[in-house]
């Protein structure tokens, strides 16, 4: 006779180690678009203020030793979750519905997914008030063991002590925000410098407006062997236009724009779905000494 646990895992729709594989083998083209999404989460919870924080540590590669990405922090300070928010945020597909229609970000793929396709655990730490912490995680190995097939309940935990030392003091006590971790990661090859500079140019471009306009800042860091910041850098504008000053375009033109505004700006009246909107258009030219 087949045991009950045995027909139901037999009979269910969906495989875990399947599952998890699929999910794993996500529309992510590397890390940095991974990245991305945890920062389209921050800057739709209202968060102004982003790290990214990566710890390297020295792993044998083919016999030599290389310094590679151990675990990467994002943190910021937008609104935080209560603890059913935070429970389905790590649920595959637990958001959607209205809003979902008003994010501003690109990539909408959710936090989970993100997350497991470049590291095989998560850890989510937010509040609301400061001193009132929340945590919950997904672990593949729990997952794939059978061990773990709902989400933990959100429990009342203190920030990790090295993540707390690591973050800029005034960001930790701010009233709210939210704390994802990921750590035993298995799919991250580069080291930190290559993965800031991807996230760089895609977050740089996306939100170039508002780190331009001052409402935005995000700060990468690097440590090593969990010592003092090595690298620690803020990211740039970055400008498809060549229309901003101090952003990632390569020298002279990091500091100075390479195109100038020229004429006015002209605006077209058009139909959409029966409502009537307005295209500008403004024209530039590129900068004699360029």
């Amino acid at each position: 006779m087949v045991e009950p646990t045995q027909l139901e895992f037999e009979r269910s729709l969906f495989m875990p180690n399947m599952t998890v594989r699929a999910m794993r083998d996500s529309r992510y083209k590397h890390p940095a678009n991974a990245l991305a999404e945890l920062i389209d989460n921050s800057i739709d919870a209202r968060g102004r203020r982003i790290e990214v924080l990566v710890s390297e540590e020295q792993q044998i590669i083919t016999t030599r030793r290389r310094w590679r990405v151990s675990e990467i922090a994002v943190v910021d300070d937008g609104t935080g979750m209560d603890a059913r928010t935070l429970e389905q945020a790590l649920r595959f597909g637990g958001r959607g519905g209205q809003e979902q229609l008003n994010r501003i970000g690109r990539y909408g793929m959710g936090l989970p997914t993100a997350s497991v396709s470049q590291a095989r655990r998560v850890d989510v730490w937010t509040w609301q008030k400061h001193d009132e912490v929340l945590h919950s995680f997904i672990d593949l190995g729990k997952v794939e063991k059978g061990e773990q097939t709902d989400v933990p309940c959100a429990k009342r935990s203190k920030l990790p002590n090295k993540w707390r030392d690591f973050i800029t003091p005034g960001l930790t006590a701010s009233r709210s925000g939210t704390l994802v971790v990921w750590s035993n990661i298995d799919r991250i090859k580069i080291q930190a410098d290559t993965l800031f500079r991807q996230l760089e140019n895609e977050v740089g471009r996306i939100y170039r407006h508002f780190i331009n306009d001052g409402e935005l800042t995000i700060r990468m860091a690097r440590r090593r062997d969990a010592f003092e910041p090595e690298y620690d850098t803020r990211v740039r504008p970055n400008d498809p236009l060549y229309l901003m000053s101090n952003s990632s375009t390569p020298s002279p033109w990091d500091e100075s724009s390479m195109f100038k505004p020229v004429g006015n700006t002209v605006r077209y009246p058009v139909e959409i779905d029966g409502r009537e909107e307005t295209v500008e258009v403004t024209y530039s030219i590129v900068a004699i000494e360029a």
